[in-house]
């Protein structure tokens, strides 16, 4: 029996569109599969444990994808430019999904992530730009640099309730956002976090006190962005040390 993958098996001048493995144990793939540009189907063992860095980077022709239920990790860039996958299914609870791991994945319109994942890492669906729906799971408490830069299709997120940190150009470009609700959980938003959007309305609890800010957090493009706030509340005194340009601040009785 394969015992596992010592190098790259499928080149990009292959033109094997399917591959299966007859035994449901546990293989090393040790990116053996990776710019296997031809390849639109991938059947993984049941029992396979690791999806690792680059596994199948630039598997340009890849359409979904079936994690296995003993996979707790995706590897760094594990995805990054299968530029024709459209599904992803989780069959057991990832807890961590590294760095860049879907970042070009083009054509990714939906995903369900599952509740055990508790942050998404930089650059994690960076220029993900037909991705139109996702839910955030509750136990989420750091959203990366770059995380969701470019997906300019995004409809407007929910963010969870124990959410703690936006990084850096977080949801630069996510022109479909109108609404964001901040969580009072936030403590720091990174410079650009929503610069270059869609958004129109900002909603402030009166709890809500930040650590950590950048001016250029909000970025406006040539319209008016309303901050709704509590008056007397941290981010009402803090308002012009926040909020540059054209924002109008609407007090709210109920916040």
């Amino acid at each position: 029996r394969c015992e596992g993958f010592l190098g790259k098996i499928l080149s990009s001048e292959n033109s094997v569109e399917y591959v299966s493995f007859e035994s449901d144990k546990n293989i090393e793939l040790n990116r053996g599969l990776s710019l296997a540009t031809s390849l639109k189907r991938v059947e993984l063992p049941s029992e396979l444990l690791q999806i690792g860095t680059l596994e199948f980077w630039s598997c340009e022709k890849l359409e979904q994808i079936i994690v296995p239920k003993n996979i707790s990790v995706i590897g760094d860039s594990a995805f990054q430019e299968c530029k024709s996958l459209k599904s992803i299914t989780f069959e057991g609870d990832i807890t961590e999904i590294q760095e860049e791991a879907f970042k070009y994945c083009i054509s990714l319109s939906e995903i369900e992530l599952p509740e055990t994942i508790t942050n998404i890492a930089d650059e994690t669906f960076y220029s993900c730009e037909s991705l139109v729906n996702l839910s955030l799971p509750d136990a989420l408490t750091d959203i990366g640099e770059y995380a969701f830069y470019g997906c300019s299709s995004l409809n407007d997120l929910s963010l969870p309730s124990g959410l703690k940190n936006i990084g850096n150009h977080a949801f630069f470009g996510c022109y479909s956002f109108e609404n964001v609700f901040l969580p009072v959980t936030v403590v720091s938003i990174g410079a650009y976090a929503y610069a270059e959007t869609g958004v129109k309305d900002v909603y402030i609890p009166s709890e809500l006190t930040l650590s950590e800010y950048k001016e250029s957090s909000f970025v406006i493009n040539e319209k008016e962005i309303k901050i709704h706030v509590t008056e007397g509340s941290w981010m009402d005194e803090h308002f012009d040390e926040m909020f540059l340009g054209a924002f109008s601040k609407i007090y709210e009785t109920d916040n």
